[in-house]
């Protein structure tokens, strides 16, 4: 299960290079929380943490502005759960594993270094939105 999978909104960060006028590779950090309240009896605290290498195929179109690509990734998920209740001593897990998630995308770019992007994916997020920089 991706990090998008109804445990709250993942806050992201995301680097790519061009290794060819195509194909850019790169790195992807996430994190995503969630509480679960159960009246008075206590909550679960669900968070999740994603480090992952990602790659993007851009198509070649006939603008500046826009750049269209969709790509795959392959990173590990590190889970935990804790719970904490009255009268309760507080349990708590944790888990991980490897993820991979696909995506396909555009960057907008407004000006020569700020853009905006947009992706639909699997496996980490369904719907990811941002801002981007060229360096």
């Amino acid at each position: 299960m991706g990090i998008g999978g109804g445990l709250g909104i993942p806050v992201g960060v995301s680097y790519e290079q061009a290794v060819s006028d195509r194909i850019s590779v790169g790195g992807y950090l996430a994190y995503a929380r969630k509480k679960e309240s159960y009246n008075e009896y206590g909550e679960w605290k669900y968070s999740y943490v994603l480090a992952a290498a990602r790659g993007s195929y851009h198509l070649k179109v006939n603008s500046e502005r826009f750049d269209p690509y969709g790509g795959a990734m392959l990173g590990y998920n590190v889970a935990s759960v804790k719970w904490s209740g009255d009268g309760s001593e507080p349990v708590s897990a944790s888990a991980g594993g490897f993820m991979w998630g696909v995506h396909i995308g555009t960057r907008y770019w407004a000006s020569q270094k700020v853009g905006a992007f947009a992706e639909l994916g699997y496996g980490a997020t369904v719907l990811n939105v941002g801002v981007a920089f060229k360096l």
